[in-house]
């Protein structure tokens, strides 16, 4: 079962919305529109901080691309997922 826009609470008075979350997977992904290409650092640091609260993997779909190239990295997060864990 997944999870969008997953509430999660970063710190005391910081919270964050993980795109898409698979508990079961301990994986979370974010797509990252244009706009996140000005907010790089900002992006890290709250991936990292999902990471340490929901002990998950954070993967980057992202969307400023091709639609050709945005397929394929879906394509390689699902051949990803088919693995055994």
């Amino acid at each position: 079962k997944f999870v969008v826009q997953q509430y999660i609470r970063r710190t005391q008075d910081k919270f964050a919305l993980a795109d898409l979350y698979l508990p079961q997977l301990s994986i979370f992904i974010e797509i990252n529109e244009p706009f996140h290409k000005n907010n790089t650092e900002v992006d890290r640091i709250r991936n990292e901080e999902i990471s340490h609260v929901t002990n998950s993997v954070p993967i980057v779909i992202d969307c400023d691309n091709s639609i050709g190239n945005i397929h394929s990295q879906i394509s390689k997060l699902s051949s990803k997922s088919n693995k055994p864990l």
